[in-house]
């Protein structure tokens, strides 16, 4: 998969108003419970996991007693304490049933600043993953995608909640699962409403395995709205057996490797597909499996299993609600001070800064370093304002910034073509030498106006003069590029 994003919207926001939007984004993370979640905007995956920090998945939409003692209180809690997402595992084969306290639950966690997230439990398929059973799993995903079509871009759908390591949908190679992902994202985008632009979940079979992930096809209309999930395997907490894969008791450089690798598992899936990762479920303790470990050992665990998150930037929702919170009389458990390590590790909201940019209209390109047949800045090659660059033929525009002070930056823009033959194309570079040596983030030959967005790689960061280039190879006067509202921002 590319790292090309591109909009399937046409933006109407002038350059400034692009700018002073990367830092309300930056900023939406720091809601309090009061303040309610109602985009109408797509929300890219890469934003998105900005935005999600620590979350917890919920028992209250799953078990029939919490559904029944369930009131709003609780989701203003642990909005209050500072969980950014909720993860409403459902296990109701009903969307009737289901849609009777789920409307009123995820209506809860918009208003009360948490993104709320539906997750299927999918047992009747997962333990007898039938064509009927699938059909029915199917279908029961484009009824619930048809009654939410219209609700904020902040509602996302899980597909499953985790795949036992004995369905038979963990048998290796997993072309049922494949195909019945292919089918569930399919019916989603087919259902009007926001959903073409919705963010889908999926995860990888035995238990959500971050070293299989690269067995999964990725949906063919995923649209670049997807978001992988993995669980470590601590979604039942560590384990005090030395020879579990799972082991944990006081933080040792082993313990500490058995998270590191997991974890890079799932990241080294990320960069080559492109599609963002999420952390679904993990638990402080062996609270079913001998609950073994005191307050003060499961904040350890805690400082350090998300501490291995945090350095990977990736995601987390803690299992579950019903640990931390008695829902039939609105109390926090004892293990309140496990809940409060949690929140106290979420990190700092990342402020994305203006590294660069340039919207063309002082009528020059006085930024930018020229070379080749022509380029300029025209009246007639505008998006937005009045003055837009014009590349002609073969030829190019570079400037060079300074990455020194980032650990990530995205490179973006707005573009179309004119008159290019097969093989020609406008091309983003960067080079990291000087520019002896240029290296290609994408190319397009698009003809109306699109928005295009380029993640710079790590090689591109920390660098005092990284050179950005766009590049039109063509071969005729008559041919061109239009280029207007470049921004490069890094955090």
């Amino acid at each position: 998969m590319t790292n090309v994003q591109k909009s399937r919207f046409t933006k109407k926001l002038s350059l400034t108003t692009k700018a002073i939007s990367f830092v309300l984004l930056a900023s939406y993370g720091t809601l309090s419970h009061g303040e309610v979640l109602n985009s109408q905007t797509p929300i890219t995956p890469q934003d998105m996991v900005k935005l999600m920090k620590a979350g917890v998945d919920s028992t209250w939409s799953e078990v029939p007693n919490k559904i029944e003692d369930y009131t709003a209180v609780a989701t203003v809690e642990f909005a209050d304490k500072g969980f950014k997402h909720i993860r409403l595992r459902i296990a109701n084969d009903s969307p009737t049933a289901v849609f009777t306290f789920l409307d009123e639950q995820i209506q809860d966690a918009l208003d009360n600043g948490m993104i709320p997230i539906i997750a299927n439990q999918s047992h009747t398929f997962e333990d007898n993953p039938t064509e009927s059973t699938q059909a029915a799993w199917v279908q029961w995903w484009e009824d619930i995608a048809v009654h939410y079509k219209d609700y904020p871009y902040e509602l996302m759908f899980d597909l499953i909640v985790e795949i036992a390591a004995s369905s038979p949908l963990s048998d290796e190679p997993i072309n049922q699962l494949n195909e019945a992902y292919e089918q569930a994202v399919t019916a989603i985008r087919g259902t009007g409403g926001k959903n073409d632009e919705r963010i889908v979940i999926f995860s990888a079979h035995k238990r959500s395995d971050p070293t299989r992930m690269d067995q999964l096809d990725i949906p063919t209309a995923g649209n670049d709205y997807l978001i992988g999930e993995f669980h470590e395997g601590y979604a039942s907490g560590p384990s005090t057996d030395p020879t579990n894969p799972h082991y944990y008791w006081d933080g040792g450089a082993a313990e500490i490797t058995l998270m590191t690798e997991r974890a890079d598992a799932a990241v080294a899936w990320s960069v080559d597909t492109g599609i963002p990762i999420w952390e679904g479920a993990w638990m402080a303790g062996n609270y079913n499996k001998g609950d073994d470990y005191d307050n003060a050992r499961q904040i350890a665990f805690v400082k350090d299993f998300v501490g291995v998150l945090n350095d990977r930037n990736i995601p987390h929702a803690v299992n579950a609600t019903k640990k931390f919170y008695d829902v039939s009389i609105n109390e926090w458990t004892t293990l309140e001070p496990v809940a409060d390590a949690i929140i106290a590790l979420v990190p700092a909201d990342i402020v994305e800064q203006i590294i660069f940019s340039d919207d063309f209209e002082s009528g020059t390109l006085s930024d930018w370093a020229v070379s080749g047949v022509s380029g300029d800045a025209t009246l007639s090659s505008a998006f937005e304002g009045s003055y837009g660059a014009k590349l002609t033929n073969t030829s190019r525009m570079k400037t060079t910034i300074s990455t020194a002070a980032y650990s990530a930056a995205t490179l973006s823009f707005s573009v179309k073509t004119n008159g290019l033959d097969s093989g020609e194309s406008l091309k983003a570079e960067y080079s990291i030498d000087g520019g002896s040596l240029f290296i290609t983030l994408g190319e397009t030959t698009v003809s109306e106006w699109e928005d295009y967005s380029f993640t710079l790689p790590s090689d591109a960061l920390g660098l005092d003069n990284l050179v950005i280039k766009l590049v039109l190879k063509a071969n005729k006067n008559s041919e061109n590029a239009y280029i207007d509202n470049v921004i490069i921002t890094g955090e």
